[in-house]
């Protein structure tokens, strides 16, 4: 199960990507209108895990590529959403670095942080109790009955309403030096307007008169991070799922960031049923945050391998499973 990192990662990447894509072209996931075919041949042949890519095996470039690669191959035209066991992996892996025994993303004294880090938690939770009432439903039956409605109809809605304010946090912790935890600006900035038209100018509050002091806005959020503190790497990674997000989903006037608001706003106000977006909008702050983890991520990785280890001898002799695990799904 657990894997030391492989060598040659360039070459791990660029099979990571093309096994993605060819996905998309086996399954026609990337045709416009076209009908979505999945079999057991493509399934066998283009998903990771079935091709030797295990997730604590991987580096960090390494698992930047799985991030992107697995949310481009995740929410699909027609608002359809095919969540396999590569994302469970992915998601739980994931939840291991950034909210696990070892995390080091969240600073451990500041209440914020901490807040953020729980609340990721119960994304990543939502994500993977999916799995739990697909299979024998026996033990669902027998579950004090609003948990039981809970398991069995809420993962998808409550992940939804989960992940969007997770992505804000992560993008106000990533912009920390232009804004703080509740949105107040630090720093001037300005970010393009939504129609095309002029820029919007956000100001700190002791020159802000007639201009904006605080931003809760997710599409400027991303924008500023995107243009202000994001490393090339990053950037290129978020204009890869920007574009999936555009191609797909995307009114004329619309980038990809435009698609995330919209999605934002609509599930805030109840006026659009969004079931299916939240694994995508998990998968988008996850992304950022992995970028912040480039130092300490094989350190991390590295004590979790042996963690989980240890987890996993422990489980096989029927110790049960610690709460805070989450690797593997």
């Amino acid at each position: 199960m657990v894997q030391p990192p492989a060598q040659g990662s360039q070459d791990r990447c660029d099979e990571i990507r093309r096994l993605c894509a060819a996905w998309r072209d086996a399954t026609g996931a990337g045709s416009a209108g076209g009908g979505l075919v999945i079999t057991p041949h493509i399934e066998q042949n283009f998903r990771l895990r079935n091709n030797g890519i295990e997730m604590s095996s991987l580096s960090h470039t390494e698992l930047r590529a799985v991030a992107v690669g697995l949310t481009t191959v995740l929410l699909l035209p027609g608002m359809t959403t095919v969540i396999d066991e590569d994302h469970l992996l992915f998601w739980s892996w994931c939840g291991e670095l950034l909210a696990g025994p070892h995390w080091t993303y969240f600073g451990k004294d500041k209440r914020e942080d901490f807040e953020l880090r729980e609340l990721l938690s119960l994304a990543v939770h939502a994500t993977l109790s999916s799995r739990a009432v697909t299979g024998d439903r026996g033990p669902l039956l027998t579950m004090n009955v609003h948990l039981r409605e809970l398991a069995a109809y809420g993962p998808s809605q409550l992940l939804t309403y989960l992940s969007f304010p997770v992505l804000e946090g992560i993008l106000k912790k990533e912009c920390r030096q232009y804004v703080d935890h509740a949105g107040t600006v630090l720093n001037p900035f300005q970010v393009p307007g939504r129609t095309g038209g002029n820029h919007v100018q956000y100001v700190t509050a002791s020159s802000g008169a007639g201009r904006k002091t605080e931003c809760r806005s997710l599409r400027d959020l991303l924008w500023l991070l995107h243009e202000k503190v994001a490393s090339p790497g990053l950037k290129d990674d978020l204009d890869t799922i920007g574009e999936h997000i555009r191609d797909s989903f995307a009114t004329p006037t619309e980038g990809g960031f435009g698609v995330l608001y919209r999605w934002r706003n609509s599930s805030a106000h109840g006026s659009e049923s969004l079931e299916t977006v939240g694994g995508t909008v998990l998968s988008v702050a996850l992304v950022i945050a992995i970028h912040a983890l480039a130092s300490e991520y094989e350190n991390v990785r590295s004590l979790l391998v042996s963690l989980i280890e240890r987890n996993l001898s422990a489980w096989q002799q029927g110790q049960p499973r610690p709460t805070s695990s989450f690797y593997p799904p």
